[in-house]
């Protein structure tokens, strides 16, 4: 299966377009904004919905949740179709569908861009083996790719490792400024905040322990590092994070029923 129908060319939409067509898979696509067409020069553009779908392939619905009912009430046969909507849920994607078939929900992150993502699937019963191993082989052009069986984690997977991005962003500007408040320049603060933060973070992955076993690594007797993480744990760095978390899966839940 080498040709792929792309709905929506947005950011996710378009890094996936352009990943499949490094890796020899013909794109059709259509987007709303004409101006897409300049920019995307290898993507065999349709005018609307109803002449991409006259190509008999599967279809990435990547536009939001809100547009996704007006998508799927044009697909009239039973192909492949993923999705890439925060918050909707499988029974819902495939009620929208005027003939049922198989469906598979995607949860990327914005790391994706660069290959560097993770991204979770989550398939319905219609979906076959060969459906399956196809989605994997789209999203694992973006960094890993996993299914989990239980869609109602997806929730929590939206909120960890798709809203999870924008937390660690967070906590990088937080370094950065640190450092500049405590004479750094701002370029030389950005680039130790960086590395500290990629480094570590290949650390654990490879060590295979947790995060918090290296924290006792180097964590000497009334050491700077002791000093620094008795400041994050009085002023709630921790529980700040689960909240974070969870605030994030109680409004995927509230724009799932919005949805639905």
């Amino acid at each position: 299966m080498n040709t792929i129908n792309i709905i929506g060319l947005g950011k996710m939409g378009t890094a996936i377009a352009k990943l499949l067509i490094k890796t020899g898979y013909t794109i059709n696509a259509y987007d709303i904004d004409e101006n897409k067409k300049k920019t995307q020069k290898k993507v065999v553009f349709h005018n609307d919905i109803k002449s991409l779908l006259s190509v008999k392939a599967p279809v990435i619905a990547a536009v939001k949740p809100s547009q996704m009912a007006e998508v799927l009430a044009q697909i009239t046969d039973n192909r492949l179709v993923i999705s890439i909507a925060a918050g909707v849920n499988l029974q819902t994607l495939n009620n929208l569908r005027k003939v049922k078939g198989p469906v598979i929900r995607v949860m990327p992150n914005t790391p994706f861009l660069i290959g560097k993502g993770i991204s979770v699937l989550c398939a319905d019963s219609n979906s076959s083996e060969l459906d399956k191993k196809l989605s994997l082989e789209i999203f694992q052009k973006g960094g890993d790719a996993i299914f989990i069986s239980d869609e109602k984690l997806m929730h929590t997977v939206t909120s960890l490792s798709g809203s999870g991005p924008a937390f660690v962003e967070i906590f990088l500007q937080s370094l950065e400024d640190a450092g500049v408040l405590n004479g750094l320049s701002r370029d030389l603060a950005r680039l130790l905040a960086l590395k500290t933060t990629i480094g570590t973070a290949a650390m654990v992955e490879k060590s295979g322990k947790s995060p918090y076993e290296h924290i006792f690594d180097v964590t000497s007797p009334g050491g700077t590092t002791i000093a620094g993480i008795k400041a994050l744990k009085e002023n709630n760095f921790e529980n700040a994070v689960l909240e974070a978390v969870e605030k994030a899966v109680l409004q995927s839940k509230k724009l799932a029923k919005e949805v639905s």
